[in-house]
C-alpha cells in the first residue's frame, strides 16, 4: 500500500476516529475503561474480575458521583464499560448521558454476556435515543452452542445470545450507529475452535464485526481452570483472520486487525513490549468503588473519593507518575487490543508497516 491509497482509505477506517480524537482533545486522557458494577449472573472460567463479582456493591459509585468526576475531565474519545455485566446496573443509560453531556463522546463501547436480554434491548435503545455517538454493543461469544454455556457458566447461555443478537439486529435498522461485535476470551480450551466459531458468525450472525473481537486471556484470572494460548497456536487465529480481511475495503479490517494478532503473537513469544505503550499515558481504568488504575494490569494509584472527584489530579499523583515511568522503560507488557490497536497509531515503525501493507 502507498501512501496515496493510505489517504484514500482514511475517512472509512479507525485511523481518522483515532487522530481526530486526539486532536480535539481538551483532556490529558484519549478514552478510560469504567467498569460500573461487581453485579455479575454469569460464571464464566474466564474471569479476571471473579475475586470481587457481587461484593461491596453498596460501594459503587452512584450516578451524582459519576456525574462529578466526568464534569472535570474534558473530551474523551471512546469510554469502553465494563464490569460485572454493565447491563444489570438500572442507571447505566443515564451514566452514558453523563460521559455525553461532559466529555463530548464520540463513541461508547458496551460489552455484555447477553443473559438478561429484555434488560439489553430497552437500555440499548434507551441510550440510542439519547447518545449522540457511535454505540458499540459487544457480544460476549467464547464458543457455539453447550461449549459456550459450559466456558460461561450458565446453562442455556448460548440460546440468550443468539435471542440478544436478534432484538439488536433489529435496532440496527432503526439506529444505523448502532454497531455490534465480537468479544471472545481466547484460552486454551477453545483456542482451536476459534476458526469454527468465526465461520460460524459469519453465516448466522452478519451483523456482528468480530474484527479486533478476540481477546487473549489476560489478567488475574483463576489458573487452576484456565491457561493462556501458547504463541504458536496463535498463528492459526491470524491466517483466519487475513483469509477474511484479504477482499475488505476498510484499511482497519484488510491490514491494522491482522497487524494487531501479529504483534500480539511477537509479544507472547518474547514477553515483552514490542512497540513503546505510549497510550498508557493517556488511558485510565476506573472499577465501580471509586479506584482508579494506569491500565488493567498495574496497582491502584487512588481513588476518586479521596481526591474531590479529580481524576486529573490522581493521574498527576508521584505514584502514578512512576507506574507510567515503569511503563515507558518497558517493564511490563500485554496483548489487550485496547491498548495496542492506539499503540500501533502512535509506532512511526508501525505507520510505515501500514504503508506498506504488511507487518
Amino acid at each position: 500500500m502507498n501512501f496515496n491509497s493510505l489517504l484514500k482509505s482514511y475517512d472509512k477506517t479507525h485511523f481518522k476516529f483515532f487522530l481526530r480524537s486526539l486532536l480535539r482533545r481538551s483532556s490529558p486522557f484519549y478514552s478510560l475503561i469504567f467498569q460500573v458494577t461487581n453485579v455479575c449472573n454469569s460464571r464464566c472460567i474466564t474471569c479476571f474480575n471473579w475475586k470481587i463479582l457481587n461484593k461491596n456493591i453498596d460501594k459503587e459509585l452512584t450516578l451524582e458521583e459519576i456525574d462529578k468526576f466526568t464534569e472535570k475531565i474534558g473530551n474523551l474519545n471512546t469510554v469502553t464499560i465494563g464490569g460485572g455485566e454493565p447491563f444489570l446496573r438500572n442507571d447505566l443509560p443515564e451514566i452514558i448521558d453523563c460521559f455525553d453531556k461532559n466529555n463530548n463522546l464520540l463513541a461508547v463501547a458496551i460489552p455484555t454476556n447477553c443473559l438478561s436480554v429484555n434488560k439489553i434491548l430497552s437500555k440499548t435503545e434507551k441510550i440510542l435515543n439519547n447518545f449522540r455517538g457511535e454505540v458499540k454493543i459487544g457480544l460476549s461469544i467464547d464458543d457455539i452452542g453447550e461449549d459456550h454455556d459450559k466456558i460461561r457458566g450458565i446453562e442455556g447461555n448460548f440460546e440468550k445470545v443468539l435471542e440478544t443478537y436478534r432484538g439488536l439486529a433489529e435496532l440496527k435498522k432503526k439506529y444505523p450507529k448502532l454497531r455490534l461485535r465480537l468479544c471472545a476470551t481466547v484460552f486454551n480450551l477453545n483456542i482451536n475452535k476459534i476458526v469454527d466459531l468465526l465461520k460460524y458468525i459469519r453465516e448466522n450472525m452478519p451483523m456482528i464485526d468480530f474484527f479486533g473481537g478476540l481477546e487473549l486471556l489476560r489478567g488475574n484470572y483463576n489458573q487452576s481452570q484456565v491457561k493462556e494460548v501458547k504463541p504458536d497456536e496463535l498463528i492459526q487465529i491470524i491466517e483466519a483472520i487475513e483469509r477474511e480481511v484479504k477482499d475488505e475495503k476498510s484499511l482497519y479490517k484488510r491490514v491494522i486487525s491482522p497487524m494487531y494478532y501479529k504483534l500480539a503473537l511477537d509479544i507472547l513469544k518474547k514477553k515483552k513490549q514490542i512497540i513503546p505503550c505510549r497510550i498508557s499515558a493517556f488511558y485510565p481504568v476506573i472499577d465501580a468503588l471509586g479506584n482508579i488504575y494506569p491500565c488493567e494490569n498495574r496497582d491502584k494509584i487512588g481513588n476518586l473519593r479521596e481526591f474531590d472527584y479529580d481524576l486529573i489530579k490522581i493521574w498527576q499523583s508521584k505514584k502514578a507518575k512512576e507506574i507510567r515511568r515503569s511503563i515507558r522503560k518497558k517493564e511490563c507488557y500485554c496483548t489487550h487490543s485496547a491498548y495496542q490497536i492506539p499503540n500501533i497509531y502512535l509506532s512511526p515503525k508501525m505507520i510505515l508497516k501500514i504503508i506498506r501493507g504488511k507487518y
